[in-house]
């Protein structure tokens, strides 16, 4: 009987992510707050699990990222940008 696939793992506020801003750091939860920090850039996010996504706090427009148990994807609707479209964030590595 073959192994059934597993399922992806949800977006929990005790858990480590890949920071998709630097792409080389580790965002973790901060102590007493909704919000997450990445331990090599420095970045800040807003975390809502319920939505299984973060926004970057310190941003004039909204960035949001949606967890899909692997990785990050950009949601970008609210910049008017389309699923696909390039946007330059700094490489903090």
């Amino acid at each position: 009987m073959p192994d059934l696939p597993q399922p992806n793992p949800p977006f929990t506020e005790q858990g480590h992510y890949p920071c998709p801003v630097c792409g080389c750091g580790q965002i973790s939860a901060l102590s007493l707050m909704e919000a997450m920090s990445c331990n090599a850039c420095d970045r800040l996010f807003i975390i809502s699990v319920p939505q299984q996504s973060i926004a970057l706090a310190e941003s004039r427009r909204t960035l949001t990222w949606h967890w899909n148990g692997q990785t990050w994807q950009a949601f970008y609707r609210t910049m008017g940008l389309h699923s696909g479209d390039v946007v330059a964030v700094e490489d903090g590595c």
